[in-house]
């Protein structure tokens, strides 16, 4: 079981909570600051140059560089790419939370891409 939660709606504190009670209960938990579209920008291209500081920034970036939005169909094949550029970011260690601009969703996308290789 895997909890994907982001940063923009949750206090630091509340999310420590909940990194701890997966750890607990042997959960995969993978969280982004600011938000889930860092990880949907990341299939298409490594983190901005620009610094972003807010989940609508994000989705204003998201937006730009993905012309017609989002489809999951397009974004599966892209997965490698994303788990590259989103690992490349992110110094956590598990179960703490990320810095802002990064992402640890590389670690569920690890566990889902030997299912999507057949």
């Amino acid at each position: 079981m895997w909890l994907v939660i982001d940063t923009d709606r949750w206090p630091a504190k509340t999310l420590h909570r909940i990194a701890k009670y997966c750890q607990r209960k042997g959960w995969g938990i993978a969280i982004s600051n600011p938000c889930f579209e860092l990880w949907l920008y990341l299939h298409k291209e490594p983190l901005p140059v620009e610094v972003i500081y807010t989940s609508q920034e994000m989705k204003t970036a998201l937006g730009e560089l993905v012309v017609g939005g989002y489809t999951a169909e397009n974004f599966v094949l892209l997965l490698a790419m994303a788990i590259v550029n989103a690992k490349a970011a992110d110094d956590s260690v598990a179960y703490n939370l990320p810095e802002l601009m990064r992402t640890q969703l590389w670690r569920l996308g690890e566990a889902l891409l030997p299912f999507l290789e057949d």
